[in-house]
């Protein structure tokens, strides 16, 4: 019986060696403390700044998900399209449909020519509701542009000619 105690232990020994070298591995890590995320306020109060296109793109995602379209979504739509940033295909599918001719002229141009260009550029195909989307935008153009150098018809007349041959030939010569 005696040998048995002496073996228990031994074990009991060896495993409260292996639990305080397991400790002191543990002991020197510090823990990562994992702070709340910005809200959208505190996003756009920041001007975008310091934050990458794809956390801005979650900010994105989560405020149509949340339906808080108008007081998150359009003002960070607003700074991406003004800013020039990388907009997935989806967003700009979404601000085309947002962004109407009277109240949001600017960024209804902004983000029509990014969408199109999108598709000319190959990162999305070329469907038939694009074509009826760049033969109203084209007619929308023609019809309301200043001079024949007006930007916007500059621009569409280019990715008329890059997406539709059929329709650049109707509006464009």
């Amino acid at each position: 019986m005696t040998v048995h105690k002496q073996k228990i232990r031994g074990l009991l020994i060896v495993l409260f060696i292996l639990m305080i070298g397991g400790s002191g591995c543990i002991w020197g890590q510090k823990a990562v403390v994992v702070g709340a995320a910005p809200t959208c306020e505190e996003v756009l109060s920041t001007g975008l700044q310091g934050f990458s296109d794809n956390e801005l793109t979650l900010f994105l995602d989560n405020s149509l998900a949340e339906d808080r379209k108008s007081e998150c979504w359009i003002p960070i739509m607003e700074a991406f399209l003004n800013e020039n940033r990388e907009i997935p295909h989806r967003h700009l599918a979404e601000a085309v449909k947002t962004f109407n001719k009277r109240r949001y002229e600017a960024l209804f141009h902004k983000a029509v020519y990014r969408y199109l260009s999108d598709v000319a550029k190959g990162k999305a195909t070329y469907t038939p509701e694009d074509r009826l989307l760049l033969e109203s935008y084209c007619s929308f153009l023609i019809n309301s542009a200043g001079s024949a150098h007006d930007k916007n018809l500059g621009q569409a007349q280019v990715l008329c000619r890059k997406l539709d041959k059929e329709l650049y030939r109707k509006f464009f010569q």
